[in-house]
């Protein structure tokens, strides 16, 4: 009998050990890093304890309003998910972040034309992923699961709140932290480097603006729009030559 009882005083001890054990791996989030109590946009101090904060320019995006809509603003914050592991990744290697939006001084959307519902994107450089967020509003809310190694985060009023792809007017908007080590114009290469044409639209302005700069230039009796030298022993893509 007494052995039964020790068995069963032993075994209730174990499981008294791991429910503990699990209870405070949840509050710390598996990793040791307890949960986020400040937001890095809030560039706040280290919390007590703390001799660092997480960086504010790789946790949290700064959206830039429309020219003309300079009292709209935003940012979103880059949480990083409870895991046991340093970094949180998805099977595909992506790194995971729950993304923490926060809006103001957004007005009706019909303020901006025959529009009735203000909606969130996410989608990638070049658009071939554009996920739909749902409607948004002043305040501060998740947006769930970031996915995505580069991204854009993309604020605009539509007139129907699911529409499967941006239809409205662009409101906010923000590059992801990992889009800094692409250049600027990295779309203008790869439709280069496919052969697509890019003519029509506001490329298709620059470069005429680019031809009438030059003619102007001729106009005014001066050698027209320079080239700069090429470095010797320095080769281009055939598409940036073309």
């Amino acid at each position: 009998m007494r052995k039964h009882l020790t068995r069963r005083t032993l075994l209730g001890g174990v499981v008294a050990a791991v429910l503990a054990g699990s209870a405070a791996c949840a509050r710390t989030g598996g990793g040791g890093a307890t949960s986020p109590t400040t937001s890095p946009c809030d560039d706040a101090p280290p919390p007590p304890g703390a001799t660092l904060s997480p960086s504010r320019d790789l946790y949290c995006l700064f959206l830039a309003p429309r020219p003309g809509l300079d009292g709209l603003s935003g940012h979103l914050e880059l949480r990083p998910p409870h895991s046991p592991f340093g970094v949180a990744v998805n099977a595909a290697g992506n790194h995971l972040y729950e993304g923490i939006l926060t809006l103001a001084g957004l007005p009706d959307p019909a303020t901006f034309g025959d529009y009735g519902h203000i909606v969130a994107w996410l989608a990638t450089p070049l658009f071939d992923t554009v996920v739909n967020l749902g409607p948004v509003a002043n305040g501060t809310r998740s947006i769930g699961e970031i996915d995505l190694n580069k991204f854009m985060i993309l604020v605009t009023a539509e007139a129907r709140p699911d529409a499967p792809e941006w239809e409205g007017r662009l409101l906010l908007r923000a590059s992801s932290p990992s889009s800094r080590m692409s250049p600027p114009d990295m779309q203008e290469f790869i439709l280069g480097v496919t052969g697509t044409d890019g003519g029509g639209g506001e490329m298709a302005g620059m470069a005429e603006a680019g031809h009438q700069h030059g003619a102007m230039a001729g106009a005014a009796r001066t050698p027209g729009w320079p080239h700069p030298p090429m470095m010797p022993g320095l080769t281009m893509f055939p598409a940036l030559m073309a």
